[in-house]
């Protein structure tokens, strides 16, 4: 249940998210802060379903954003607040209370309950998460998340793309080092889409920051290539032995088996 409290006459109420519609829940978490002109919330059921497509990033989304609410007239959000509240939009949808068990997926309920409980992270141990396109992996990695902002430690998500966009807006603003101060000091952070063919710079970029966050932080990378398959998306051997050495030596493997997810909620690859 998500406590939501009314103003004026209205008593407190409680209300069931699944009473709520996403762009009232939208409004109801993150309501304008302006007296004068208000932002103009973005749809983020829609933004949640262009997500799910290949090479649709949320960079991409809020450029979108951005051109609707100018041919609108509209105030819109910067990109920060659009990713931070997408992430909030997220984690209503991800519990791990939620997760499927159903056969043909062969998730070990009992090593996700282990995950759950976040001793991974105390151990500073990363979290590997295998499956075809649609299979549930960002969904159980935001789970996990969940879990552990239940257990008092801060999680941030971000897609691999936009993460690689961020480090190089970091990198030409003269901020990047202490961008990546910041990422090595989340104690969960969850980087979906692992691994695509990246440039030299890329490759570079993500030996950067798995070294720093190397017995530091917790990792959960979430993947549609298994890892044998790595190597061949990471510009050169030499950088992928580098990369995967301190991802997988330490690490724990979910692999989700089945047909896609979306397929069998009705929805389009």
């Amino acid at each position: 249940m998500l406590n939501l409290s009314g103003r004026g006459a209205q008593s407190r109420a409680e209300y069931s998210v699944k009473d709520l519609s996403s762009e009232e829940v939208a409004r109801k978490l993150y309501p304008a802060t302006s007296m004068g002109q208000q932002y103009s919330m973005p749809d983020y059921e829609w933004v949640h379903k262009e997500m799910q497509k290949s090479g649709v990033t949320l960079s991409l989304l809020w450029v979108e954003y951005c051109e609707r609410c100018r041919q609108n007239g509209e105030l819109p959000y910067k990109s920060t607040q659009f990713n931070k509240y997408y992430a909030g939009y997220a984690d209503i949808q991800a519990s791990v209370e939620n997760i499927e068990y159903i056969a043909e997926r062969h998730l070990d309920r009992e090593q996700i309950l282990r995950l759950a409980s976040c001793s991974y992270i105390q151990e500073a141990r990363n979290v590997i998460i295998l499956g075809a396109t649609g299979a549930g992996k960002t969904f159980l990695a935001c789970s996990l998340g969940v879990a552990a902002n239940r257990n008092f430690y801060a999680a941030r998500y971000l897609r691999l793309p936009d993460l690689l966009v961020e480090i190089a807006v970091a990198r030409r603003d003269g901020t990047h080092r202490e961008y990546m101060k910041q990422l090595k000091k989340v104690k969960l952070l969850i980087l979906d889409g692992l691994l695509y063919p990246l440039k030299e710079a890329e490759a570079r970029d993500v030996l950067e920051l798995v070294e720093a966050r190397n017995k530091v932080a917790s990792t959960i990378f979430c993947s549609q290539y298994g890892t044998s398959e790595w190597h061949e998306n990471l510009y050169d051997p030499t950088l992928a032995d580098a990369i995967c050495d301190r991802i997988i030596y330490n690490a724990y493997t979910v692999q989700i088996e089945g047909e896609s997810m979306r397929k069998r909620m009705g929805m389009t690859e």
